[in-house]
């Protein structure tokens, strides 16, 4: 217990923005507690070892790239539809992103492990990022009568590739330096992303099924798309995770090569 305060101090000094929160350290003791008696061939976990940032001699994140692009388009708010005559609707949405990752970790540890993670990353790239984001906005629209509006939104994303480093004092399965290497956090863009406003006629079927009792009135049907912001073909689809070369944990008993 000792070292293991020496070794959570001796972290502290070397990050001043490192974790504060209690439940990562005591995370992390138990499970270092279990890795010092496990077989030094089976290796840790993600989970295990990256739960083990808050009392490891030495923990650091290293970014090494910033890749951007779009999530899916998907709508956003609720479909509204006009059954009388001519009128100005107004609608409004609410939606709110969080980081993900691709390591096999909780959601509890990943959100643990976001600050260094940022701090980081914001010195390396120049900009801040952030692990949540709630957008939201309000439109007007004309209707005619016997029609139908929604918003659609690809969100503008963007991934913070890098590398995990721990040092121990101690032989944590079998090693002193443990790494993680490709770790990716994913996170919103705001610079990115388009809003699209989709105005149209409804069809018969789509009368009968909104507005009950009303006769489908013989009038031409069109389709209007409205781009509210940025443009849709500004950057690629961001479909899955970036390959990233030497993917998970590896160790070593020599010296750092990144210190």
């Amino acid at each position: 217990m000792k070292r293991k305060a020496s070794s959570a101090r001796s972290f502290a000094r070397l990050h001043r923005t490192a974790f504060t929160t209690a439940s990562l350290a005591a995370a992390g003791a138990l499970l270092g507690a279990t890795a010092t008696s496990a077989s030094a061939d089976s290796g840790p976990t993600e989970e295990q070892l990256l739960s083990q940032c808050g009392v490891a001699d030495y923990c650091k994140f290293t970014p090494t790239s910033l890749s951007q692009g779009l999530g899916p388009e998907h709508q956003v708010g609720s479909k509204i539809v006009n059954c009388g005559g001519t009128v100005q609707r107004t609608w409004g949405w609410s939606e709110t992103t969080s980081q993900t990752t691709n390591a096999n970790i909780s959601a509890s540890l990943s959100s643990a492990l976001w600050e260094p993670i940022s701090v980081a990353a914001s010195a390396a790239f120049g900009k801040t990022f952030s692990n949540t984001r709630t957008d939201s906005e309000t439109y007007t629209q004309t209707m005619e009568p016997f029609t139908q509006a929604w918003t659609t939104r690809a969100t503008g994303l963007q991934t913070i590739t890098g590398d995990w480093e721990l040092h121990f004092g101690y032989r944590f399965f079998g090693h002193y330096y443990w790494y993680d290497k490709g770790y990716q956090s994913k996170v919103e863009n705001p610079d990115d992303g388009y809003i699209a406003l989709h105005y149209n006629s409804m069809t018969d079927a789509e009368i009968r099924r909104h507005c009950p009792g009303a006769k489908p009135p013989a009038r031409g049907k069109f389709s209007y798309l409205r781009i509210i912001r940025n443009s849709p073909n500004q950057v690629g689809r961001l479909t899955g995770w970036t390959y990233v070369r030497d993917r998970g944990i590896h160790f070593s008993d020599g010296g750092s090569p990144s210190r």
